[in-house]
């Protein structure tokens, strides 16, 4: 009995100790040293983003948890290039510290999840755009991190409910602006007003303002102000 029950100590104590070893992506902070993650098996996809920050990715369940989910997995039915849940790094060539990630998932399932843990985290976003194709912007109270959420459902999503989360260093500017494109791209204007503005000024009090003005542009598809 005895023997049994070190057994079963040593046996939860070896789990809790692998379970140390992994990473919560929602922990990190910017900037992040590259040996902090290098561990995880990362493949380097030799194309950099915004001209200087080299792509790092892996698949490694150990760093594929966001706010306590795990969120590895795979999409054998999907007919994308692409069909394994997976985390990309971007990290500063020059300084060797990493300024944002993207989280990238393929199975319905982790999708939900991460959709989940950031409505519970953040709460609605002002900026929130689409339907099938889903856009959502939210910032950290302290202002220092970006979060970029790109959902697919129903038809857009064909085989699997589809997530891709950036989170970004909003200090890194460079990088902000490279990823404020697409869905993302009024975001930028917003920013930019904002910069005229106090600090408590937010993507909401924008599209009031557009909406006041006449500019209906900004105000198309969105699920925060009609």
């Amino acid at each position: 009995m005895k023997k049994v029950l070190i057994f079963s100590a040593l046996v939860f104590m070896t789990t809790q100790y692998c379970h140390s070893q992994n990473v919560d992506l929602a922990t990190l902070k910017f900037p992040l040293a590259k040996s902090a993650v290098e561990k995880y098996h990362l493949v380097d996809q030799e194309l950099n983003a915004a001209g200087k920050y080299q792509r790092l990715s892996t698949t490694d369940a150990g760093v594929l948890n966001y706010d306590k989910q795990k969120l590895a997995g795979k999409n054998a039915a999907s007919n994308n290039f692409e069909n394994t849940n997976s985390v990309t790094f971007f990290n500063d060539e020059a300084t060797k510290k990493i300024d944002g990630y993207q989280l990238k998932t393929f199975t319905a399932a982790e999708s939900k999840k991460l959709l989940a843990s950031l409505n519970t985290k953040f709460g609605k976003p002002g900026y929130d755009y689409g339907k099938d194709i889903r856009m959502r912007i939210w910032e950290s109270a302290d202002k220092k991190v970006l979060y970029l959420f790109e959902y697919r459902s129903g038809a857009a999503a064909k085989s699997s409910e589809l997530a891709e989360l950036k989170v970004l260093n909003a200090s890194a500017t460079v990088l902000v602006n490279y990823f404020l494109g697409a869905g993302f791209g009024r975001y930028k204007d917003y920013l930019l007003t904002k910069a005229r503005k106090t600090p408590a000024y937010t993507y909401t009090d924008f599209l009031k303002e557009m909406k006041a003005r006449g500019s209906m542009t900004y105000l198309q598809g969105s699920n925060t102000v009609k």
